[in-house]
């Protein structure tokens, strides 16, 4: 039975805040809370739940079971082995070890810092002295979840990611990354290293080229590919010259492709990308972009993609 919603209304790279419905037992919002959660940082390993110790994890339906911490504490634990949450470490089958998560609980917290992958709720929200978001009377929000919950079975949890949450997280990620500013921009390319795709059907797929240099190899291409449905990966530049590169968009993502182009002589170089839909036709907005770049010139071009 569907117990609690959890909304997460603003993701950024350092923590996750979201909206708590408590759902009485003909599935209506009885009340709401707040809580705050780690970040959501993909698994470096090929799980699904997000990197261990660093992240929160991922949307989907997870059971809700009591759980009593070491502390005394009375909590909630998550669980969905589908997603590679599991209760306890020794629930993990071998196939997953390193991949699969546990202990994911619902108990009391103030900040991102004070949880670990869990969720901590707050009647009330804030931002801390030093900017980053908080939740406050984090205590008499889990005594009201005891008075809601306590007694009632096969309880679940269902965490939503919403498409304006993961475009700003995206929005987040472009800005931590460096500019490639190692040469003048071409005129009237403005923006030419950063391009972003918003609110693209889901089952869609990103497609980059890099063209015109491949017999000379004056121009090498590789990168980084991170996404939120996938282990990141590192592509070569046989991969995207002439390729095409292609990164396929499944279910709910937010993806961010990094390619870094290397000049081992004075050269210009063609990148063409665009996102085609479910049925062929190409999402508004292609990106086609010439590079002229003297000897042992560098540039980084960012693709992002947010799907719904």
């Amino acid at each position: 039975m569907l117990a609690l919603r959890l909304t997460r209304d603003i993701m950024t790279t350092d923590c996750c805040r979201g909206v708590l419905e408590v759902l009485d037992s003909d599935g209506e919002t009885a009340s709401r809370q707040f809580t705050i959660e780690k970040p959501f940082i993909p698994s470096a390993s090929g799980g699904k739940a997000g990197e261990p110790f660093r992240s929160c994890v991922s949307p989907g339906v997870y059971s809700l079971s009591p759980f009593v911490r070491p502390n005394g504490d009375k909590v909630w634990v998550l669980s969905n082995p589908d997603l590679d949450v599991f209760k306890l470490d020794t629930d993990i089958p071998v196939a997953r070890k390193g991949k699969g998560r546990f202990l994911i609980l619902i108990h009391a917290g103030n900040r991102a810092r004070d949880v670990v992958g869990c969720i901590a709720p707050g009647l009330s929200h804030r931002k801390d002295s030093d900017g980053t978001l908080m939740v406050t009377s984090s205590r008499e929000a889990m005594k009201a979840l005891h008075k809601a919950l306590d007694g009632r079975r096969n309880l679940e949890i269902e965490i939503i990611n919403p498409p304006e949450a993961l475009e700003s997280l995206t929005t987040a990620r472009v800005a931590m990354q460096p500019t490639a500013a190692a040469a003048p921009m071409l005129a009237g390319a403005a923006t030419a290293n950063v391009h972003n795709w918003l609110r693209v059907p889901q089952g869609s797929r990103l497609v980059i080229r890099l063209a015109g240099t491949t017999t000379t190899t004056l121009v090498t291409g590789s990168g980084t590919i991170r996404s939120d449905n996938a282990p990141p990966r590192n592509f070569s530049d046989p991969e995207v010259q002439p390729g095409p590169l292609i990164v396929r968009l499944n279910g709910q993502d937010s993806c961010t492709v990094v390619l870094n182009l290397q000049f081992a002589k004075q050269a210009t170089a063609d990148v063409k990308a665009f996102v085609e839909m479910p049925g062929g036709a190409h999402f508004p907005d292609d990106y086609n972009q010439q590079f002229a770049r003297p000897q042992g010139a560098s540039e980084s071009i960012l693709f992002n993609v947010v799907t719904v």
